[in-house]
């Protein structure tokens, strides 16, 4: 089994007041534009950027602490993260931190747990509230500022730098076909992963071509765009400009060479995903928003096949509105999870009851019934899932820890 995600919970996050997902290696979430689907997929850019950056720079680039405060969250202007990740076969990491803004608007953090379980038995924890250790890191003694998560100290030991390293490798894509073409006007220079819009492009298929280790992802990117696109022979850097070009079938004897800026939007967006999805490097969770913006139907199915593909080594997290995407033949109902919003509060829940029956009876498929608006939700689910939740309460609760 690969190291993924198991469950996220949140409070108090945009439309994201109360809610707790269970989530597959391969997990698509599907709703109505406002749902809050981007809110739920954009918690990993979050938690990455709070622990590799600072909290300060994850809120101002979303708007800041009050515009990602929940409305109406009351009194208790807290916002709250839990996130439970297999690590490997038999270690499993439960880690939760909440935020909260002083009265001169400085982030602070109130409350931070880290518990590490291999097996049945709990190998590590720490505990932080306010500044202070409750419970201490094992082996070494840091000082916290306030404003800084202990986890960042706590990856200097070997039990907990498993878990630092899987949740900054997360990687977080909304891909926008001008921030690829960008470089053009504003070369990019680093390769260490693709940025969330694709705008080092460049340099990250540059490290694909020139690195032995991964020629094999350079080379599956080449024969997926050929499957895409007509007349597409490869995809190549060039080193004195410093851009992507693509080989096109031209009818002579030898490959024309055209530039980004000579192909279609579609084609830069699916060169984009392909790019994000076999970047070299270790990335443990790749969030894609809405793959099919923009990409004709058609090339869908190669796509999700290539996500699938990368599932076996990365977990995928996509939202989509595509009911075509939902009708890939490997795509079962147990990947899907529908988004909805009752009185401006996000609710995540599985398929139906019903709805799974219709479609394992094959009366209709879930593409078919996201058609007629008639794919839905397990209430129940989606009800207890937006209970109160307690992200500190007993570890790894919700959860069934498994040995793979």
């Amino acid at each position: 089994m690969i190291p993924r995600i198991l469950r996220i919970e949140l409070k108090n996050f945009r439309s994201l007041k109360q809610v707790a997902v269970d989530l597959d290696p391969f997990t698509v979430l599907v709703g109505p534009n406002g749902s809050g689907k981007s809110n739920f997929v954009l918690i990993t850019d979050i938690i990455h950027n709070c622990l590799s950056l600072s909290i300060e720079y994850a809120l101002i680039s979303i708007g800041g602490f009050h515009k990602t405060l929940f409305r109406g969250s009351g009194e208790e202007e807290k916002i709250g993260f839990r996130i439970i990740v297999q690590m490997n076969d038999d270690s499993f990491a439960d880690y939760s931190f909440e935020i909260t803004s002083s009265h001169n608007d400085a982030i602070l953090v109130t409350h931070e747990r880290c518990v590490i379980m291999k097996g049945s038995n709990k190998i590590n924890e720490y505990e932080v509230r306010n500044g202070q250790f409750v419970k201490p890191i094992e082996g070494i003694s840091p000082q916290i500022k306030a404003d800084r998560l202990a986890l960042s100290a706590a990856s200097a030991t070997e039990s907990f730098r498993p878990v630092y390293d899987f949740l900054v490798s997360m990687r977080y894509y909304y891909i926008f076909t001008d921030d690829i073409l960008a470089p053009l006007r504003m070369p990019a220079t680093s390769d260490e992963y693709l940025n969330w819009t694709g705008s080092n492009a460049a340099p990250i298929l540059r490290r694909l071509i020139n690195d032995s280790g991964n020629k094999k992802r350079y080379e599956r990117i080449c024969r997926l765009m050929k499957l895409i696109v007509n007349d597409v022979e490869g995809v190549i850097y060039n080193e004195i400009d410093k851009s992507i070009q693509f080989r096109v079938d031209g009818g002579s004897e030898e490959p024309w060479t055209f530039d980004l800026i000579h192909m279609s939007e579609g084609t830069l967006r699916v060169l984009g995903i392909l790019l994000a999805l076999y970047q070299a490097g270790h990335h443990s969770v790749i969030c894609i928003e809405e793959p099919e913006a923009i990409v004709h139907p058609a090339v869908m199915e190669v796509l999700v096949q290539a996500m699938l593909e990368v599932a076996h080594e990365r977990q995928i997290i996509l939202t989509t509105h595509s009911p075509d995407i939902l009708d890939f033949k490997y795509i079962k109902a147990e990947n899907i999870r529908i988004v909805t919003s009752k009185h401006s509060q996000t609710r995540i829940a599985t398929v139906s009851d019903s709805s799974k029956k219709i479609i394992r009876e094959h009366l209709s498929t879930p593409g078919e019934l996201l058609r007629i608006d008639e794919l839905n939700p397990d209430t129940d689910e989606a009800n207890n899932n937006a209970s109160d939740i307690d992200i500190f309460g007993e570890p790894f609760s919700g959860v069934k820890l498994t040995d793979g």
